[in-house]
C-alpha cells in the first residue's frame, strides 16, 4: 500500500466535490450532456495569455468555450458567459479570472 492509500480510494472521495473522483464524474457528465463536447467543430483560441490554452467547441447553435491555466499564477481571460465547471470547486468562478493551474468551461451567452 502507500501512504495515502486512506485518500485515494473510491470511498474516501465519493460526494467530496474537490476529489479526482468527482471531478472526472462531473466532467464525464458535461461531455454527455453538451453535445458541442463530443460532436462539435473545434477552434483554438488564439488571444489568451501565456501558459493558457483555450479552444471552443460549437454544435447546435450553442459554443463552449475551455481555458486551461498550465501556470502557477492567476491569469486574466477574455470569456463572458456562464462557468459550467471549474477544476477548482467552491470558487466564485467568473469566467474572466483563471486560477494557479485552473481549468474551466464556460457557455458563451
Amino acid at each position: 500500500f502507500t501512504p495515502d492509500a486512506a485518500d485515494r480510494n473510491v470511498a474516501s472521495q465519493l460526494g467530496d466535490r474537490g476529489s479526482m473522483l468527482e471531478l472526472y464524474r462531473a466532467l464525464l457528465a458535461l461531455r454527455r450532456a453538451e453535445p458541442a463536447l463530443h460532436a462539435g467543430t473545434y477552434r483554438p483560441i488564439d488571444d489568451v495569455p501565456d501558459g493558457v490554452f483555450g479552444y471552443e467547441r460549437e454544435a447546435a447553435g450553442r459554443a463552449l468555450r475551455v481555458f486551461l491555466n498550465f501556470t502557477g499564477e492567476a491569469k486574466e481571460i477574455a470569456a463572458a458567459g456562464q462557468v459550467l465547471l471549474s477544476t477548482t470547486p467552491g470558487e466564485a468562478a467568473t469566467g474572466r479570472r483563471l486560477g494557479p493551474h485552473e481549468g474551466v468551461v464556460v457557455v458563451e451567452r
